[in-house]
């Protein structure tokens, strides 16, 4: 459990669109125009919609949904202390990523050549 930053901001995503979901054996790959990425290794969850119950899915577990959200723009980003962070896309879904994990990367957070390891 690393953590976000103090002075993180999650609104770096915002009028990002998601170009590309990866999977490979340990991790997950979401990548977004303009060279931001998040690398997940450990859990993470999906919303759909505000009525949907969010499922918490571990990675490399694949939730196939995911490929709804490729070409859509996110339109809010959230974090907390906790290292949580939520990216809403313009289509009304949610995606978690989780810091659940003592010791261990639960995903790291690439803005250009700036990586935050959380």
């Amino acid at each position: 459990m690393y953590g976000l930053p103090a002075d993180f901001d999650g609104r770096i995503f915002v009028g990002r669109t998601l170009e590309v979901v990866s999977f490979f054996v340990n991790q997950m790959i979401l990548r977004f125009d303009q060279d931001i990425s998040v690398r997940l290794e450990g859990e993470y969850s999906l919303q759909l919609d505000s009525g949907s119950e969010p499922e918490i899915i571990e990675v490399p577990e694949f939730h196939p949904e995911l490929t709804k959200l490729l070409e859509q723009t996110v339109s809010n980003a959230s974090s907390a202390k906790d290292g949580t962070l939520k990216i809403q896309f313009s289509g009304g879904a949610i995606f978690t990523c989780y810091d659940r994990t003592p010791g261990y990367e639960s995903y790291e957070i690439d803005i250009g050549d700036r990586r935050i390891i959380v």
